[in-house]
């Protein structure tokens, strides 16, 4: 390597907050890759149909008569969707994770993990 811009490696930092989840949710959404979203979603959460956004907020279509706010499901599907996301859509990347298992019961967090490590290997983060 002679260049030490080949040293550099894409990394995302992951906040925390309603505003950086759904702005990341929402480029998932733009760039439709929703399903895939919704897919790793109901391995945590059976119910999740449909994802969508609205200002700073997520919700999440669980077969009632309207959508709720994903934050009513628990601060761990909120989080995990935000980690989900970020390796979604960050290929070939490094993602560096606190405290992994906020907010997740830990009956759930085998199947997150398990999520997790797929989506790793696939996208070379």
């Amino acid at each position: 390597m002679n260049n030490p811009s080949d040293l550099i490696v894409p990394s995302l930092f992951i906040q925390s907050d309603r505003k950086s989840n759904a702005d990341l949710i929402s480029d998932v959404l733009v760039k439709q890759r929703d399903a895939e979203l919704i897919k790793c979603s109901n391995q945590i959460n059976f119910k999740v149909t449909r994802v969508v956004t609205k200002g700073n907020e997520v919700f999440v279509d669980i077969g009632l008569d309207r959508i709720i706010s994903a934050s009513a499901l628990g601060s761990g599907l909120c989080h995990a969707m935000n980690i989900i996301s970020s390796c979604i859509m960050n290929n070939n990347s490094i993602l560096l994770i606190d405290e992994i298992d906020y907010g997740l019961h830990f009956d759930i967090l085998k199947y997150f993990l398990s999520i997790l490590l797929n989506l790793v290997n696939r996208n070379k983060i």
